[in-house]
């Protein structure tokens, strides 16, 4: 998996399932997945497929780029990830 690993690919989408307030049976029902896929994503032991990240995406409102730890813009002409003053902290 580009960008982040699975564990923490894992981590995190169990950060954002929290946030809107959805178990993992919820979050496998939207997604028409079993609750046990949900559950090896947390864990880090499995990675959903390219379709389901779009599914993901789409119900989180977020990228797959986001999904996947990408940066939100790159410089078009290097391609270096731009950071905005708001996320220097």
């Amino acid at each position: 998996m580009n960008g982040i690993g699975k564990e923490r690919f894992g981590a995190f989408l169990a950060a954002l399932r929290k946030e809107k307030g959805l178990t993992q049976r919820a979050l496998a029902d939207r997604l028409y997945v079993s609750d046990k896929a949900v559950s090896k994503w947390g864990r880090g032991d499995t990675v959903p497929s390219t379709d389901t990240l779009r599914r993901i995406a789409e119900l989180f409102h977020v990228s797959v780029d986001y999904l996947l730890g990408r940066p939100a813009a790159l410089c078009q002409s290097c391609g270096m990830s731009l950071v905005m003053d708001s996320d220097k902290g």
